[in-house]
């Protein structure tokens, strides 16, 4: 099974909802920072705000949210099987969290 997985962060918000809205209708699942996030729940769009999935806050006034070894391991992973994942994504703490599923395959 292939997931289709989003990450949304935006400064200006303007189309943001709509845009948003059309990815979960073609089956996607959102991940989004702080006010976009925001602006999509409140929109009653389902989105899972990344914050929680790397376990810290953002920093120099919202500006850094998504910099993240976890964040960023989701996104240059290579296609591999859930087998071999574990030996690279570790089971135990914050980092359990994390869903690298956009590249691995069963």
């Amino acid at each position: 099974m292939n997931r289709k997985n989003a990450l949304l962060s935006v400064y200006n918000k303007t189309g943001i909802v709509e845009f948003a809205g059309s990815l979960v209708e073609l089956g996607w699942t959102l991940y989004s920072s702080g006010g976009t996030a925001k602006a999509i729940a409140t929109a009653g769009i389902p989105v899972q705000d990344v914050s929680t999935l790397v376990g810290g806050e953002a920093i120099l006034d919202h500006r850094v949210v998504t910099l993240s070894r976890e964040v960023h391991a989701g996104l240059l992973a290579r296609p591999i099987d859930r087998s071999r994942l574990r030996r690279y994504v570790p089971t135990q703490g914050r980092n359990s969290k994390i869903r690298l599923h956009s590249r691995v395959r069963d």
